[in-house]
């Protein structure tokens, strides 16, 4: 009965420690992005419009397709105590030489990372050749934020999570009332090496090449103040355990007294199996007309004597 309790009880527990991870996808070792091409359309209601085309080499023939990873969640600036989050809503994507059926799924990493995965292409189905191009679109929001009272797009635009290398990467940014500044960074994060920038009127342009895996383009664009809305970040505490299995007084009060209800149960369930003997009589003993309770004898309690008397196996 013991090990039937912990079983219970182990059980309840697990449930509630459910944690997910996925790791990010790989690409061959040799496949290249020989051109990445990506156009922001900055809204006046502050979303963003974004177009990627990507002309993707790869390094042997048979591929199915690529993975594009869209961060959704990560922590708001360095040793930041909170977390940034972004919308993405609007997937499309289309391919003239290669399979494009797309299959989304939501992934993170710890409580403060986490990111939408496209699987791009078709598992019953390869690529002819080794080169396809991929037009990906999709809405943005809460990548804006207001510096000083003006609005800007600071975006990491290629992501870091490609295991190919990048050749070239092209960005062009429109908004409502053009682009006052730009600025653009390229490498590993953290990276301040800078990279081709020019902002006019009719927007900005970005331009950088020779990124290796893992590598990438952020760019800034300032735009004129009050020429966008809801120029802010979705910004909300840092991600916890608690914060992602949403508990609070009310989750871990009802979790606590699941918790006793399952014991009591356990253990009265324990009780009401135990054995049935006669009161008032040594164990063995068969007295009908004595009271029938829960056997309650200690463990190693032995009895004096025992009905019937000792007689000889041929009686």
């Amino acid at each position: 009965m013991r090990s039937m309790l912990r079983g219970m009880l182990a059980a309840l527990f697990g449930t509630l420690v459910v944690l997910g991870a996925a790791a990010p996808a790989s690409a061959e070792a040799g496949d290249r992005i020989t051109n990445f091409a990506i156009d922001y359309t900055i809204r006046p209601d502050g979303s963003v419009d974004v177009v990627e085309s990507i002309a993707y080499q790869f390094a042997s023939s048979g591929r199915h397709g690529i993975f594009r990873e869209l961060i959704t969640r990560q922590p708001f600036g360095d040793g930041s105590e909170r977390d940034v989050r972004y919308g993405i809503s609007d997937i499309d994507v289309q391919s003239n030489d290669a399979p494009d059926d797309v299959e989304k799924s939501k992934h993170s990493k710890g409580f403060r990372h986490e990111w939408i995965e496209l699987q791009i292409g078709d598992p019953d189905e390869t690529i002819s050749g080794d080169r396809a191009s991929y037009r990906i679109s999709y809405r943005l929001t809460g990548a804006l934020r207001t510096v000083n009272g003006v609005p800007e797009l600071y975006w990491n635009a290629t992501g870091l999570g490609w295991d190919a290398a990048i050749d070239r990467v092209e960005v062009r940014v429109a908004a409502p009332e053009g682009v006052v500044a730009a600025d653009c960074y390229q490498g590993a994060a953290g990276s301040t090496q800078t990279c081709q920038a020019e902002a006019g009127r009719e927007g900005a342009t970005f331009t950088a090449a020779g990124l290796a895996a893992r590598q990438g383009v952020t760019i800034s664009a300032t735009v004129p103040a009050g020429s966008v809305r809801n120029a802010e970040p979705d910004v909300v505490p840092a991600g916890t355990f608690a914060g992602q299995a949403h508990l609070g007084p009310a989750t871990i009060g009802a979790s606590v007294l699941a918790v006793l209800l399952t014991a009591a149960g356990a253990i009265g369930m324990h009780r009401a199996n135990r054995d049935r003997r006669y009161a008032g009589v040594p164990p063995g003993v068969i007295e009908p007309s004595a009271p029938v309770v829960i056997d309650d004898i200690e463990r190693d309690a032995i009895p004096v004597r025992f009905n019937p008397p000792d007689l000889p196996p041929a009686v």
